[in-house]
């Protein structure tokens, strides 16, 4: 690579005879025209020579962590993890939190943790080869809704609904006055419902059969015996 292109060179003549070649032995020039492909597409993508990363997602809500990401290279492209990284985090009030990634296996890693509904700016900052790298950006931690953020009675909301709905709350301890108050009212009542059906005992035949059978048997016996 050469700045921001990459350049190819071939020494040699006769390229297309390999083509040839390659079809005379295997009948086939996949391998050639693999290889070159392979070499286009290698010359064609652009690399990222960016020696200083930070990786986040731009939104975060209040009960997950916030994780952060960043990824120092060398002159050479490869990781490492030997220089300090530092993060500057601002709120919407202007507090500033000042703190230091963490190096985890060939990268870097800092746990904000959960942080409180609103929007947040940031700056990451080191120093490669005596050159200071700095990156920027900003992210937004999400509200929750109310029934995902409260998971316990709100008791002074029930009695407000009550009020503003000509009800009543009781706790649970009250709750044979809550019964009692229920018996009293006049607006409820106990409603019954009644199903009948009818259905043909030729329906029913095995059953039919059987009770026919049993009567049969009985009188058989009952002459049998004498009992008539």
């Amino acid at each position: 690579p050469k700045g921001s292109y990459k350049y190819g060179v071939f020494f040699g003549e006769g390229i297309w005879r390999w083509r040839l070649n390659e079809y005379a032995k295997n009948q086939s020039t996949n391998a050639f025209d693999e290889l070159f492909s392979k070499i286009g597409q290698y010359l064609m993508v652009k690399q990222n020579t960016e020696p200083f990363r930070v990786t986040m997602p731009k939104s975060y809500s209040p009960n997950e962590n916030t994780l952060i990401n960043a990824t120092v290279l060398n002159a050479a492209l490869d990781p490492i993890t030997t220089v300090e990284v530092h993060f500057h985090l601002t709120d919407e009030k202007g507090k500033l939190s000042k703190l230091q990634f963490g190096a985890l296996g060939d990268f870097y890693q800092l746990n904000l943790g959960k942080l409180e509904a609103g929007k947040y700016s940031w700056k990451a900052f080191t120093t490669i080869d005596g050159k200071y790298r700095e990156k920027k950006g900003e992210f937004i931690v999400k509200p929750l809704y109310l029934e995902q953020a409260d998971y316990q009675a709100n008791h002074n909301l029930l009695r407000q609904i009550a009020k503003t709905t000509n009800g009543s709350f009781y706790q649970l301890d009250q709750y044979e006055q809550a019964l009692d108050e229920i018996s009293k009212r006049d607006d409820l009542t106990s409603i019954s419902y009644q199903e009948t059906s009818f259905n043909e005992l030729i329906e029913y035949f095995f059953i039919f059969l059987l009770l026919f059978v049993s009567l049969a048997t009985e009188w058989f016996l009952r002459r049998y015996w004498g009992s008539y």
